[in-house]
C-alpha cells in the first residue's frame, strides 16, 4: 500500500518515482500513504516524484513511530517538486511538530479527495513556497480545499510561512492564490524543453567529450 514508510533514517532520499498504491484491496484494507516520513528521521529529501494513487495521503509527514523508533519528529525534511493526484486523502499532509523542520516547496497537488497541502493544528515554522494546488476535495464530504493551515498564532493567523502558492479554495483565506493562464497543472514546460533541447543538439554533440562523469559524487546532498 505504501511504496516508502521511512523512519530513524538520515540523510536519506526518494527521488524520480513513478508510484500508483493500491487503492480499494480487499487484501490491503484501511488507508495508507505513498510517502510516509515518520519519527527520529533526520535530512530527507523528497523530490520529483510522480504519484497517482493512494488510498491514505500521498505524502505523508508525521511524528509517528514504527519498530520503536518512539514520536520524536522529523528534522530537517524537505517536499520539493512532487506531482500528487488521486489520493484518497490530501496531496502532501504535515501533522508533525518539529520548529521550522519541514520546507514544501514547487510541487503540484491536483484533484485529491482532501486537502491539496495541508498543516495539521500542531505544526510551527513549516516553509510552504511555490506549489500548486488545485481541483481537490473531490470527496465532497471530506469538505477539502486546496490549502489548509489549522495552526493558530497570534491574530488567529498561520504558524507556518506561505507564499507564492496557487489554489482556488483555502483555509484560511490568503494561503493561496487564484490560477493565472501560465498556472495549468499539467504544464511542465515540456514545449518549452524541446525547443531547448533542439537549440542546442549541435552544441551537445559537439562537445559531447566534455561530459561530466556520471559516476562522480555530487555534493552538496541538498541540490
Amino acid at each position: 500500500m505504501s511504496f516508502a514508510s521511512i523512519f530513524n533514517s538520515t540523510r536519506f532520499r526518494v527521488t524520480s518515482n513513478w508510484i500508483k498504491a493500491r487503492v480499494g484491496d480487499e487484501q490491503f484494507p484501511g488507508s495508507a500513504s505513498a510517502i510516509f516520513i515518520g519519527a527520529r528521521n533526520n535530512d530527507i529529501v523528497v523530490q520529483k516524484n510522480k504519484i497517482k494513487s493512494a488510498s491514505g495521503n500521498g505524502i505523508d509527514i508525521t511524528n509517528t513511530g514504527a519498530g520503536g523508533a518512539g514520536t520524536v519528529p522529523p528534522e530537517n525534511v524537505i517536499v520539493r517538486k512532487n506531482k500528487v493526484e488521486h489520493v484518497q486523502l490530501s496531496g502532501i499532509a504535515v501533522s508533525a511538530t518539529g520548529d521550522g523542520e519541514y520546507k514544501v516547496l514547487a510541487n503540484r497537488s491536483l484533484t485529491n479527495g482532501r486537502n491539496g497541502i495541508h498543516f495539521a493544528p500542531a505544526t510551527v515554522g513549516g516553509i510552504v513556497t511555490g506549489n500548486t494546488a488545485l481541483g481537490n476535495g473531490t470527496d465532497t464530504a471530506s469538505n477539502g480545499v486546496d490549502c489548509k493551515d489549522e495552526s493558530t498564532g497570534p491574530l488567529n493567523t498561520p504558524l507556518n510561512t506561505w507564499t507564492g502558492n496557487v489554489g482556488v479554495t483555502s483555509e484560511p483565506s490568503g494561503l493561496c492564490s487564484a490560477p493565472t493562464v501560465d498556472d495549468h497543472p499539467d504544464h511542465d514546460g515540456k514545449d518549452h524543453g524541446k525547443k531547448h533541447k533542439k537549440k542546442h543538439h549541435k552544441k551537445t554533440k559537439k562537445h559531447k567529450q566534455h561530459r561530466p562523469d556520471p559516476c562522480r559524487c555530487t555534493l552538496p546532498w541538498r541540490f
